[in-house]
């Protein structure tokens, strides 16, 4: 007897019924099988498709826990308890997701606030400086030419090169204009 003889499919005459089709039987089967435990050999005959269409659809429905394997040919519904535990966990990740988000945004927040109170403090002019070590400690930039520069505020730094493409350099007290390759 083929199960989805209710089904009013086109295809159903030339064999070609679709995966909606077979994953309601599919389901519907499960939902009347003893134990919800189906054999999928038995039902690729009964249904009267090919097994990999079968197997298309078990895999998608394995794969949002919705079935599992029980054998290698059989499968049966995920236990309400086995999706309750998922649906907790993800729940539980969640959770942890957003206090991590919650502490990450809270610290970028105090780092903004941190670089404000530096930048604008009256001590900032005096100790803003930087050693030749500091930039020799900076990996990127070893194999890079670096102009370290003393200017007074206001001063304009243009510096051409070969297109004159322009970028311009703000700092707190002047712009500073770079003319450099894109």
């Amino acid at each position: 007897m083929n199960v989805l003889h209710n089904f009013q499919h086109p295809f159903l005459k030339t064999g070609n019924i679709s995966l909606v089709d077979i994953t309601r039987s599919l389901v519907r089967e499960l939902k009347g099988a003893p134990a919800q435990t189906v054999d999928l050999n038995e039902l690729a005959v009964r249904f009267a498709v090919d097994k990999r269409r079968l197997y298309d659809v078990v895999n998608i429905l394995e794969g949002i826990s919705l079935i599992k394997r029980r054998a290698a040919q059989r499968v049966s519904w995920n236990s309400d308890t086995e999706r309750g535990n998922h649906a907790h966990a993800l729940k539980s990740d969640l959770h942890w997701l957003d206090d991590k988000e919650r502490e990450l945004d809270r610290l970028i927040h105090m780092a903004k606030s941190d670089m404000q109170a530096i930048t604008y403090s009256s001590d900032a002019d005096r100790y803003a400086y930087v050693t030749e070590k500091d930039i020799k400690g900076i990996e990127s930039l070893l194999s890079d030419t670096v102009l370290v520069i003393k200017a007074p505020p206001r001063t304009t730094l243009e510096i051409p090169t070969p297109n004159n493409v322009s970028n311009v350099l703000n700092s707190r007290h002047s712009k500073l204009r770079n003319y450099s390759q894109p």
